[in-house]
This record gives C-alpha cells, sequence and structure tokens, in this order.
C-alpha cells in the first residue's frame, strides 16, 4: 500500500480525524527557523532573506560561508548553532561524506539561475513546510536533506526507528 494510499484510508477514521483536527490546533511559539548559506547561493537570494518582510519574520540568517570555509567546518557550525544549512552543493549529499544522522538539516537548491534557484525553495517550502514543523518541532530538520528543483523534491531522513528513508516528489 502506497503511503498516500493509507494517509487517505486513516483520515476516513472519524476518531483519526478528530486526533488530527486536535493535534493542528496547536499553536507553536513563533520560532524563527535560523539558516547559515552556503558560499555557493547567490547573494540576491541571501539578500532576499534580508529584505522581504515576510522572510524576515519566518528566518533568521545566522551566517554567510565564506569561501576559505572548507564544507566540514560549515556543516560543524550548522551542528553547533541548530542552524539548516541552505546550499547549491551536491557533495552535502553524500551520506557517506556527510552522515545523514549527523545532518542538522540540510536544503541543497538545484537550478541554474536566480529564479530557479527561488522557485526550487518555494517549493521545498511548499511541500516539505518545514517552518511549521520547526516551529512545532525544534528539531524537525536534524536528520533530514532536501534536494529542491521547481520540478521535483528528493528527501533523505531518519525515521523514529533509526531507519534511512527516501521520498521522491515529481511535480
Amino acid at each position: 500500500m502506497k503511503v498516500s494510499e493509507y494517509l487517505q484510508e486513516t483520515l476516513r477514521n472519524p476518531k483519526t480525524r478528530k486526533s488530527i483536527d486536535l493535534f493542528l490546533k496547536i499553536k507553536p511559539p513563533k520560532r524563527k527557523v535560523i539558516v547559515i548559506f552556503d558560499r555557493n547561493v547567490p547573494e540576491s537570494f541571501i539578500d532576499i532573506f534580508l529584505t522581504v518582510r515576510w522572510l524576515k519574520k519566518q528566518f533568521k540568517v545566522l551566517g554567510i560561508a565564506i569561501d576559505k570555509l572548507s564544507d566540514e567546518a560549515l556543516i560543524k557550525a550548522a551542528q553547533q548553532s541548530g542552524a539548516i544549512l541552505i546550499t547549491g552543493d551536491d557533495d552535502f549529499w553524500n551520506d557517506k561524506k556527510f552522515r545523514l544522522e549527523d545532518s542538522p538539516g540540510i536544503i541543497i537548491l538545484k537550478g541554474r539561475t536566480e529564479k530557479q534557484i527561488i522557485d526550487s525553495f518555494l517549493t521545498a517550502l511548499n511541500i516539505i513546510d518545514f517552518v511549521y514543523g520547526i516551529r512545532k518541532f525544534p528539531d524537525y530538520m536534524h536528520g533530514m536533506k532536501i534536494k529542491a528543483s521547481s520540478k521535483q523534491i528528493n528527501i533523505k531522513f531518519v525515521d523514529y526507528q533509526g531507519k534511512i528513508q527516501k521520498e521522491e516528489i515529481s511535480l
């Protein structure tokens, strides 16, 4: 049975629906999502986070990597600060180099142009809604990697049993 079929079947149960409705009424604190940007994310994209009002309300930019900072140092900074790393570098997708279990939350944005990168970010935000997840559960992104483009999202995460799960969503 597919996950989508299971969810549809589960939501038909009135008791389950009532529990979900009660859960959704929980109003989490207005926690900002802390992010660190890798050096390969265009400055114009980062400027949007620093200037656009609704993004400033949702996100706190903790840092922007400099050219001399290694990927290992960048991931360590994100881990220590509890920040999500936003990057365009596919090296972070490699679980042998950067273990999924140790991931503070990584979003890899794919695109050649600034518009494509913005579309990739908005796709991840709309499909995964990690802001809402982090507000409810501060470590929501821990152990998760997202690779987003405007047409597809790939997600890897460690489930509650410690198993690695992979999902691919084509739009």
